[in-house]
């Protein structure tokens, strides 16, 4: 069981004029995550880290997290109007947009 390791996750929900997104280290999340089979290309990453989309790849990761009765404390951050985590690669970066919400809504 995870919690009995890993009791609590500090994490940073970053948020702009038009979205969220759930910043976690790809080292924790892989440590952590025993029920996500996919994160949608919603969400994006760097080298260290997947941001989590809000709508679904967030709640559903959080979820997780509170199923292994991890304490989870979250700070927000403002980005203002445009994230630069908009400039990131999407997880699934080689689906067009419209690929991407069609694969999004059928994998649900």
């Amino acid at each position: 069981m995870l919690s009995k390791y890993i009791k609590e996750a500090n994490l940073i929900f970053h948020v702009d004029g038009g979205h969220g997104w759930l910043k976690v280290s790809k080292e924790f999340f892989n440590k952590t995550n025993r029920t996500m089979k996919n994160i949608s290309c919603y969400s994006y990453y760097d080298n260290e880290n997947y941001y989590l989309e809000e709508d679904v790849d967030a709640s559903l990761y959080l979820k997780n997290l509170k199923a292994e009765k991890v304490k989870v404390n979250i700070t927000f951050k403002d980005d203002g109007d445009y994230s630069p985590i908009r400039e990131l690669n999407r997880i699934d970066s080689q689906l067009s947009s419209l690929a991407c919400f069609k694969n999004f809504f059928y994998k649900i």
